[in-house]
Order: C-alpha cells, then sequence, then structure tokens
C-alpha cells in the first residue's frame, strides 16, 4: 500500500480542482482501472467557484456589500457558504428583522435586498451559519435576490464557511455591527438602493466511475476524493491515500462475484464544495439511489493511531468487529466539527454510509501533508477491514 501510495504521489502530482492537472489525474485514474479489466468512465461537470483565497488576498474585494444610495459605500462581507450564489444582485433594501417568514413584508419580497438582524451571532456556535442560510434561502423562495445579514459578532477566530451547503441567493455578513442598524435607520428617511456581489468563477471538474457487476441488482459505492488544495504538494495523506485503496480495492475484487455491483468512484472537486459527490448524488433517479445499499468513502487513511470510522451505527460497528476478528485497532469517532466530506451528500440522500479515516488530521491542507507521515500499517488496516467488509455475509445485501 505505501509503494502504491508512493506511485501515485509521483504520477498525479499536484491537482488543484478544476485545473489541467486534476484532468491529467483523472486520465491516469483511468487508466490504471481499464488495465485492471475495468471499463472506467470520466464524467465531467461544471461548478461555480468562489475563490476563498482571491477573496483573503485582495481584502474582501470579491464579497462585498455595496451601498447605492442614498450615500455610495462598500462594506466588504463575510460568506455564509464556500460554495455561494454568485453574481451582483441590485435592488432596493427592505428590512424583515430577524429574518422568520413573519417578518416578511404583506407585498413580498420579489426584486428586493432583505436585511436580516438576528441580534447575536456567535460564529463560534455550530447552528448559527446553517440557521442564518436557512433564513437567506427562506427569503430566496419568496422572491428576494440578496441577502445581507448584520449583528454583534462573535467568535471571529473560529469562523468557517459552511461547505458544500450553497446558498440560493448571494449572501453575506456584515462585518461591522453597528452596520446593519445604520442601513435600517437609513431606510426609515428613504429608499435604500444595496448591491450583493460575490465573484465566482465557472470551472470544469470530473468524477471517474469503474463497475464491478454483481449478482443481485444492488449497489455499494467505494470511493475518495482525488483533488487536493492549492496549499500542498501533493495531498498525500489528503487523499492520495484514499485513492490509493479505491484503486487496490478495485484490483483486489477484480473479476470476483458479490452479492451487488461495486462502484468504485474517484471524485472530483471535494476541496472545493464536494461537487463531485453532489453532481453524481444529484444526477441518479429515485430509482437509482434506492438501489444503493452503502456508500463507504475512504479520505485521509494515512496518518493516526489507529483506523477511525464513523457513519451509519450498523456499519460501522460491523466494520469494528471485523476490525477486531483481524487483529487490527479500530474505533468510532466522529469527525472535527468543521470537517465534511465526499460522504455527506450520500447520507442527505437517505444512504447508508461509513467513512473511514486517520484521525490525525493536523497536517492535512498543508505543505506538511507529505509522503514520510503516512502510516503504512494504517493503509493496510483500511484496506483489509474495507475488503472483509464487502465479503461479509452480514454486510448489507
Amino acid at each position: 500500500m505505501f509503494d502504491l501510495v508512493e506511485e501515485l504521489v509521483q504520477e498525479l502530482g499536484h491537482r488543484e480542482a478544476g485545473t489541467h492537472e486534476e484532468l491529467l489525474a483523472a486520465e491516469y485514474i483511468k487508466e490504471r482501472l481499464d488495465a485492471m479489466g475495468y471499463s472506467a468512465e470520466i464524467q465531467s461537470f461544471t461548478i461555480e467557484h468562489f475563490d476563498v483565497q482571491r477573496y483573503l488576498q485582495t481584502r474582501g474585494e470579491t464579497a462585498k456589500v455595496i451601498v447605492e444610495s442614498p450615500i455610495e459605500i462598500q462594506l466588504p462581507g463575510l460568506l455564509l457558504s464556500s460554495t455561494p450564489k454568485g453574481g451582483k444582485q441590485n435592488g432596493p433594501m427592505v428590512p424583515v428583522g430577524q429574518g422568520r417568514s413573519e417578518d416578511f413584508p404583506a407585498d413580498g419580497l420579489v426584486g428586493k435586498v432583505v436585511l436580516i438582524q438576528p441580534g447575536d451571532i456567535a460564529l463560534n456556535d455550530p447552528q448559527t451559519l446553517p440557521a442564518l442560510l436557512e433564513k437567506a434561502n427562506s427569503a430566496g423562495a419568496a422572491g428576494a435576490i440578496a441577502a445581507v445579514i448584520s449583528g454583534n459578532i462573535s467568535g471571529m477566530e473560529q469562523y468557517v464557511p459552511l461547505l458544500a451547503a450553497p446558498s440560493e441567493i448571494p449572501a453575506l455578513i456584515l462585518l461591522q455591527s453597528e452596520t446593519g442598524a445604520q442601513l435600517q435607520a437609513a431606510s426609515q428617511s428613504g429608499e435604500v438602493i444595496l448591491s450583493v456581489m460575490i465573484e465566482t468563477q465557472e470551472l470544469e471538474s470530473r468524477n471517474v466511475v469503474a463497475e464491478l457487476k454483481g449478482e443481485g441488482g444492488n449497489l455499494v459505492i467505494v470511493g475518495g476524493h482525488y483533488d487536493v488544495v492549492p496549499q500542498t504538494e501533493a495531498g498525500v495523506n489528503d487523499n492520495t491515500s484514499g485513492i490509493a485503496l479505491v484503486l487496490a480495492l478495485a484490483e483486489a475484487l477484480a473479476g470476483e462475484t458479490l452479492p451487488f455491483s461495486v462502484r468504485f468512484m474517484a471524485f472530483g472537486a471535494e476541496e472545493l464544495g464536494l461537487y463531485g459527490s453532489s453532481r453524481y448524488v444529484a444526477s441518479l433517479s429515485e430509482a437509482e439511489l434506492g438501489r444503493i445499499v452503502a456508500m463507504l468513502n475512504l479520505d485521509a487513511v494515512a496518518s493516526g493511531p489507529l483506523l477511525a470510522v464513523t457513519g451509519q451505527e450498523e456499519l460501522a460497528d460491523l466494520a469494528l468487529r471485523i476490525a477486531e476478528d483481524l487483529g487490527l485497532e479500530a474505533e468510532s469517532r466522529p469527525l472535527p466539527r468543521w470537517a465534511s466530506s465526499d460522504h455527506q451528500h450520500f447520507v442527505s440522500a437517505g444512504v447508508p454510509v461509513l467513512l473511514l479515516y486517520g484521525p490525525d488530521v493536523s497536517r492535512i491542507h498543508t505543505p506538511e501533508d507529505r509522503l514520510e507521515f503516512v502510516q503504512p500499517e494504517l493503509l493496510g488496516s483500511a484496506l483489509l477491514v474495507v475488503k472483509a467488509l464487502l465479503r461479509s455475509p452480514e454486510f448489507p445485501q
């Protein structure tokens, strides 16, 4: 397993989503799967991407609220989501209090920019951003074209935009708590015109898919993402390790007949907002989703004191029992609060999932995510557990 990771590091290189290097990596993964006897397919998709690094470098120039009237002023804003609805929307501002549906005006919000003032905005509370996003999306469903949120911000040191929870309309949080009150006061004297601008770009990414046909009509997804963040060289743990496991499993099971089909997947653009898995799940009909009895996600599995699993209780319990029978160390651990991965969209679609990962995530998304920190025994443990899972008579059929 270590040799395979080392080989993939050399062959895949740096592969940031939406780049030519990511395309080359997808083609290489396809070639590896084809050489095992599969007929792999590259599925392309486009994404609307917000460049967070550029946002930070330009001090908020790519995401801001612009007061057009009665005075002209630009106000930098915080994103609710790392996958926002982009564009520039301009219209009259309507204060809607805390943003509850009963706070909406009787004449509606069509064409309006809403000002939501929820009071305290505790960015270190994991419930805050989802609640604000729900308010913005509710206003969008009522016809609003954009949302501006203002309140007393705290916990800024722990602020992380929501991952893969796109807004329905451009929505930003104002940095200065008093600004909202000033805008509301100005609206009482006359019309206030606001623009909400979030600059995004269209990128192309792709998933790689290969299927092992089984006896029954059901399906198991075994996947991991292959793209990396800009600040790492080759994303050795996150997630060359997971792609190595996907390929090793595909090779180990090639020619085998299981009670279900297994679809091996390398997801693109995970680091930009779980886009590859989002697009894949969205492409499935209800009947196709109903065929999927489990999704096994392999992400950052190469570093830590033991193998960690999280997901549906029955799958996690089975994985832990198998690990114990094999004499391997494993335990159930929840992901860190800020973390997510490609299994999340399957969860939302009602698919039972199991995530396998290494609990030492201290080096991911940094230049320190290097080959020297890979723990070969952890890779071997993950490979043995997943193979035994898929072959177990207790695994969902």
